[in-house]
């Protein structure tokens, strides 16, 4: 039977009084680490959630966490399966374990030891800058990689002639002759898969010396979508009240190479697969890293880390110093680290795991932002590649055959020439497909590959030299160069240039030297191993283009690993329910471990207001269907509504559509009929566009800038889109947050009906209706968006905002039910617009009076 402890409030080392509510959320989490769960915790925004985690699951490692990991279990060690004749003796066991706990708690000693005189330095220089008054702000910036290889080494100015290409130059580009997969021992296979080159696999895996080795501890892994949310949990560590915690917390971030990295020639590179390669290669060459020439600067920035909480732009800076590379240095502070943050990517994919020696068994796993967990393990198992990337990285190749041909060794020359038919099997398919204009449609890999010379070609086999020769990374390089030789040659021959021309010539030119063949193998992986929960997908772009996309179905057999091995498994975040999903996609083997809990709001009643609406102005009902959408008189009843409420609502106003197209298809229509412009006299309007991340938050920040200054704003965004994940629309941002119709999936979309497929398969399998549950997958997967979004609005205690439904089916039963729970309490289903409008005017006024 599961334990339940009650913990009082000062055992949770809680930096502030916690809320009753946040009391309720570490007591759950902490009998879900002690009784071994799997918990599914939903806590809404601003109600201190990340604290509550990390407070909680720290107080348990403290109180009953295991120090000595390194210490063999007694139960391996029984003798159930040894011959009696050859059985250990009891009192043999009992020593040798006894042995191992002295020599756990001495290296646990020492370790301290020397972190002590880590922090000891410390204070004594942040004593002496105090004194001569050398105050320094922490711009928390990424600080500029600094080259300090040699002068020879440093940024040229751009040179005014194109030197000739000679063998020497182009020899980073050519594949070394010595491959030989046959020959190849496991230990090296081991380490290119691993993402390590064999002279880095013998720097980090030899033996310590005695003085080196340091203890493995219970941890508690912590994983959030993006690095500015690790970066804001480390800075919940650094608050915590750790008087009362026997030693300093030890915690490390980890991140990609792209984000660690500090060496001025690999930094640069793009996209992340470039700089992961271009560092691998390094390693093993003569010129060698600057950053990772010395052993013992790596184990001296090791405890530096270990011994004050740092963020990743923290161990950057360190790093910049220290002259020490903060990737591998990081990796050397895991095993002894009692908090180790990283991203989804690292924690989700077993080969990060892998790649980075992460140890699962007993350890304490807790996933933030775990909403779209399940679209994400299943992206990052999916790959696609274009007709156009096709057809270029066909060019690609050819080109290096014809540059290097003569330099290959009959290995190389085979696998290059297999790699070309490959591509050009699928660009036959492709080509084929497109003009004959086919519908989107499921394949079978087989049918991509049907000439007999193909056949010939063993998919498995070239992954394996792909991976082991860097060929795609070798090929792009040489086509970059390519690129900007022809670029060089165009400077020469003319130095001014029209601005549009210029302007089009670099668009152009970027495309040229877009990094395919990386994409190419990526594909290629993907359909040489393809899961039994996958699906391969021909889908069209437009006249001229079209995709190839495997895509997987089911994430539960990539996450089962981490549910098996660790002690408990947590999925946290503000907006979790419905919960279906998870539980069925996630855990359907693990079921009778789920603990579930959810909180209410910290935010008083009557800062919310939270409106139905089921018809407009005009009575005209609000149902924006996939049939009725496109209706003018429904068009035209929203935008005398959004009219109306922007008279009454201050500040900003945030409207989410169901999608771009739609989006797109309305302010065409109110910009014809004179709606838009009426809004744009109550406040600026402000449009998200598709595909454009960085104009996206250029929008966002000119949105906040109109609303700050005192202009009010109204900003038009979709649900899924960039905007309603990630971004706080707290205080005068989002006033209001009004959601237009439902988002439901394209019922007729090929992969939604794959998907919906595949669910009916596996419920039938366990002899449930399948009707139903497709019912509930289909209702989950938009109420999950809309929870989403609505979240966006009320961030803290203080915090008010009006939110609006406008359709009338989030009435039903079966929708409202799937609402957050603090939502469901405050809703109201006025039965005229004009009682809405009553009401929305009381709301803001009486928030007027109550700030005088």
């Amino acid at each position: 039977m599961d334990s339940k402890e009650q913990l009082q409030e000062d055992e949770f080392h809680h930096p502030y009084k916690p809320y009753s509510i946040q009391l309720e959320f570490m007591r759950a989490l902490y009998n879900v680490i002690e009784n071994k769960k799997i918990g599914i915790f939903e806590s809404p925004t601003g109600t201190g959630k990340s604290l509550s985690l990390l407070c909680a699951s720290l107080t348990w490692l403290e109180k009953k966490g295991n120090l000595h990991m390194e210490v063999d279990d007694p139960e391996e060690k029984t003798n159930d399966s040894v011959p009696s004749k050859h059985a250990i003796p009891d009192w043999v066991i009992m020593q040798d374990q006894e042995l191992q706990v002295d020599q756990a708690k001495s290296a646990h000693a020492y370790l301290e030891k020397r972190l002590e005189k880590v922090r000891e330095k410390k204070r004594k220089e942040r004593l002496l800058q105090e004194t001569n008054f050398r105050y320094q702000k922490d711009a928390r910036k990424r600080p500029t990689p600094v080259d300090i290889t040699n002068s020879s080494t440093a940024p040229l100015a751009k040179s005014t002639k194109t030197a000739p290409a000679t063998d020497e130059s182009l020899e980073e580009f050519v594949v070394s002759n010595d491959i030989s997969l046959q020959d190849e021992n496991e230990e090296s296979i081991l380490g290119l898969q691993k993402g390590y080159s064999s002279k880095v696999m013998d720097l980090l895996h030899r033996l310590l010396p005695e003085d080196e080795k340091l203890p493995t501890v219970q941890k508690i892994y912590f994983s959030s979508r993006t690095h500015s949310q690790l970066r804001q949990f480390v800075q919940e560590v650094q608050k915590l009240d750790t008087s009362k915690i026997s030693t300093p917390i030890r915690v490390v971030s980890l991140a990609s190479r792209k984000n660690l990295c500090i060496n001025p020639k690999v930094q640069k590179l793009s996209p992340t697969s470039a700089v992961n390669e271009k560092c691998i290669e390094l390693q093993g060459s003569s010129e060698k890293c600057p950053y990772m020439k010395d052993d013992t600067r790596i184990w001296d920035f090791r405890d530096e880390v270990l011994a004050e909480v740092m963020d990743i732009e923290d161990m950057v800076g360190l790093g910049q110093k220290m002259h020490v590379c903060p990737y591998y240095g990081a990796r050397e502070a895991v095993n002894s680290s009692q908090i180790v943050t990283l991203p989804y990517p690292l924690l989700l994919q077993e080969s990060a795991r892998n790649s980075l020696n992460l140890p699962l068994k007993d350890n304490i796993c807790i996933i933030d932002e775990a909403h779209n967990i399940i679209d994400a393990i299943c992206s990052m198992h999916s790959s696609s590649i274009s007709y156009k990337q096709v057809s270029q990285a066909e060019v690609q190749l050819e080109q290096y055959l014809s540059r290097f041909s003569k330099r290959l060794n009959g290995t190389n020359k085979m696998h290059v020439r297999q790699l070309v038919k490959v591509v050009g099997e699928l660009k036959k398919f492709l080509e084929k497909n497109i003009q004959q204009k086919s519908s989107n449609k499921v394949l079978l890999i087989s049918s991509m590959f049907v000439s007999q010379s193909s056949d010939q070609v063993n998919l498995h086999h070239l992954i394996e030299y792909l991976s082991v020769s860097k060929l795609a990374r070798k090929v792009d390089g040489y086509s970059k160069f390519l690129s900007k030789s022809k670029e060089n040659v165009l400077e020469e021959s003319s130095q001014e240039f029209d601005s549009r021309k210029e302007e089009k010539g670099n668009d152009e030119q970027e495309d040229k030297y877009t990094p395919v063949l990386m994409q190419l193998e990526s594909f290629l992986s993907a359909i040489a191993n393809p899961s039994p929960e996958g699906k391969l997908f021909y889908e069209t772009q437009d006249s001229s283009n079209a995709f190839l996309k495997y895509m997987l179905l089911d994430p539960s057999k990539h996450f089962q690993s981490l549910t098996d091995q660790c002690r408990s498994v947590t999925l946290a975040g503000g907006t979790m329910s419905p919960l279906d999903d998870f539980i069925e996609l996630l855990f359907s083997e693990s079921q009778s471990r789920i603990d579930e809990f959810s909180c209410g709001h910290i935010v008083p009643k009557e800062n919310v207001l939270t409106l139905l609406l089921s018809k407009g102005p005009s009575q005209v009902p609000y149902e924006f269907s996939y049939q009725n959408r496109t209706r003018e008189d429904l068009i035209r009843e929203l935008g005398r509504a959004l009219v109306n409420f922007t008279s009454l609502i201050p500040d900003g106003m945030v409207v989410f559509f169901p999608s771009f197209s739609y989006l797109q298809f309305i302010t065409n229509v109110w910009k014809d009929d004179g709606t838009l412009d009426r809004l744009e006299k109550k406040k600026p309007v402000f449009i998200e566009a598709k595909d454009h991340s960085e104009k996206t938050l250029q929008l966002f920040d000119e949105y906040s800038e109109s609303v700050e200054a005192g202009r009010g704003g109204l900003l038009f965004c979709v649900i899924g889109g960039r905007l309603s994940e990630g971004i706080n629309f707290s205080d005068r941002l989002g006033r209001a947050v009004v959601v237009v119709g439902m988002p439901f999936p394209n019922a007729h979309d090929i992969e939604w009906q794959t998907k919906v497929a595949y669910v009916e398969e596996k419920v039938r399998a366990k002899g449930r209706n399948a009707k139903q549950a497709t019912q509930l997958f289909y209702e989950n997967t938009c109420l999950r968006a809309v929870n989403q979004s609505i979240g966006r609005a009320i961030r803290h205690q203080k915090d008010y905002a009006c939110i609006l439904l406008l359709d009338h089916r989030y009435n039903r039963p079966s929708i409202r039910s799937k609402l957050p729970g603090w939502l469901q309490e405050h809703l109201e289903v006025p039965n005229q617009f004009g009682h809405a409008i009553r009401q929305v005017s009381t709301f803001f006024r009486t928030k007027r009076q109550s700030n005088k």
